[in-house]
């Protein structure tokens, strides 16, 4: 039988791919229930399933790895002496189900500047995503210095042209995000020029920075 995500050593980083174990290998408490039990196998499988589909999604991956791990790690901890199949299977639910769900990415420009910006961001396919964009000062941060688009307007769509491009423009105005990659593939920071755009900052304003990771995704069961 294969094992997926649930078997990988918590004190190891996940990796995209679900790993497999023979389950006359199994050791935990969990993972001999895991093994028992054809239900829980079914959602071990899924979860694994999930899990890729959703990290080939998200540009922060580092955080979402993050997340998973800390979820295994927490039900590891609490069933070390054994947990209801009932229990387990819960909280493989809940997981599956946040993974399928929508991920908003949070981005700032915020080091060494009065006048942070932060980008909010959600992928929506292997085409595009769609994103916030807001300047204020960090006294005055309901204030707002740059903004796109307006408030209550829905966000807009960026399209991507590659791995390290994407770009959006409507009425004039660019903007160009790179899109900085690390060897395993995730975004670890996202560079913003910006073209014709002065019409949504205030003074002269830019949209331009250097955003990296505001990204800290909690496990359901934390």
């Amino acid at each position: 039988m294969r094992i997926a995500i649930l078997l990988l050593l918590a004190a190891l980083p996940l990796q995209a791919g679900a790993a497999s174990f023979d389950c006359a290998k199994a050791s935990h408490a969990v993972e001999r229930l895991v093994c028992a039990n054809p239900t829980l196998s079914k959602l071990d499988e899924d979860l694994a399933l999930a899990f890729r589909q959703r990290l080939a999604l998200v540009l922060d991956r580092n955080a979402l790895r993050g997340q998973q791990k800390d979820w295994n790690g927490v039900l590891r901890s609490r069933c070390a002496k054994g947990c209801p199949a009932a229990e387990v299977e819960q909280q493989y639910r809940d997981q599956i189900a946040s993974l399928r769900g929508a991920w908003e990415e949070a981005w700032s420009d915020s080091y060494k500047t009065n006048e942070p910006g932060w980008l909010e961001l959600t992928v929506k396919d292997a085409a595009g995503f769609s994103f916030r964009l807001l300047r204020s000062h960090v006294d005055e941060q309901d204030v707002a210095l740059c903004r796109l688009p307006a408030e209550g307007a829905a966000p807009l769509l960026a399209r991507l042209h590659d791995e390290q491009h994407a770009q959006w423009s409507e009425g004039g105005c660019t903007l160009d995000f790179t899109l900085e990659r690390d060897a395993r593939g995730g975004v670890t920071a996202i560079g913003i020029a910006s073209r014709g755009c002065e019409k949504h900052c205030k003074d002269g304003r830019r949209l331009d920075g250097r955003y990296t990771s505001e990204n800290n995704w909690v496990a359901g069961n934390q």
